[in-house]
């Protein structure tokens, strides 16, 4: 386990490593993304296809012992933390995303934990589904919150109850 003091000095590497990055990538190649977001060391930028290997050049060339990777859209969508990113008529919409790998495990309802805990479970994976996603997938993710519930031996009186 890393010093308490960890995230902070990760933060403030990104920090400097994406000011020199973004304005080396503006004055030399004025590639400006359309926007860029960062969380921890996650990072989702919106250039033209053609600047990608210019933008991983800079942002390799930054330290030799940090290096990047970068993902591509696919039909139209991106994944980034627990998102997916749809581009639809130059607007962006957006859909509660989880790995394929995802166990889907959480507390288990028979578990002896109060029912406080239990029902708040319900709540922010109801929560996840509705606050990270465009209303026209909002049913689809309450039926994976339901499915995922089922899985953990939540009853089904229960989790409606919870839900509405």
């Amino acid at each position: 386990m890393g010093s308490p003091i960890s995230p902070l000095f990760a933060d403030l590497v990104m920090e400097d490593l994406e000011v020199a990055c973004l304005k080396k990538l503006k004055d030399s190649y004025n590639c400006i993304p359309i926007f860029y977001y960062r969380y921890v060391d996650d990072a989702i930028l919106c250039i033209k296809k053609d600047h990608v290997e210019h933008v991983l050049s800079i942002f390799n060339s930054y330290d030799p012992h940090l290096q990047f990777t970068y993902e591509l859209q696919i039909n139209n969508s991106i994944n980034f933390l627990d998102l997916t990113l749809h581009l639809n008529n130059n607007s962006i919409t957006t859909n509660w995303f989880s790995k394929s790998t995802t166990s889907a495990r959480t507390l288990n309802f028979l578990s002896n934990h109060p029912i406080s805990l239990k029902i708040n479970i319900v709540y922010n994976l109801i929560d996840r589904a509705i606050l990270l996603s465009d209303k026209k997938f909002h049913k689809a993710n309450i039926n994976k919150v339901k499915k995922i519930l089922l899985m953990n031996n939540y009853p089904m009186p229960f989790v409606t109850k919870c839900i509405n």
